[in-house]
């Protein structure tokens, strides 16, 4: 099991199956930055907006430098809760590190 199938599981839908592989994968490796960061993505999918906000959160503490659970975050902040001002204060701070741009601009867009 690995966390990519993870998480084209999520991409195609299957909820249920990528939480099941996120899940098994945490049991035997922990609860890595990446593991945490589809687990909150998977919660947001589902409409748990406040359970996915922490995931992502912890998600990037695990991981400072990696802005992918912050940017889907800012997403998050952008369309489900119309803040515009804080997703793009998370966009700008992603802006201040190490990032490849092309991931930048397509959580702004």
């Amino acid at each position: 099991m690995d966390i990519e199938k993870a998480w084209g599981l999520y991409a195609q839908g299957d909820l249920n199956g990528a939480e099941a592989v996120a899940n098994a994968i945490a049991m035997l490796h922990g609860r890595t930055s990446n593991v945490v960061h589809l687990l909150g993505a998977i919660a947001v999918a589902r409409g748990f907006l406040d359970i996915g906000t922490d995931l992502l959160k912890q998600a990037h503490e695990l991981n400072p430098n990696d802005w992918g659970p912050m940017l889907d975050l800012a997403e998050m902040y952008l369309y489900e809760f119309g803040e515009t001002n804080q997703a793009m204060a998370i966009c700008e701070a992603a802006l201040q590190h190490p990032l490849p741009q092309p991931m930048v601009l397509d959580a702004v867009q």
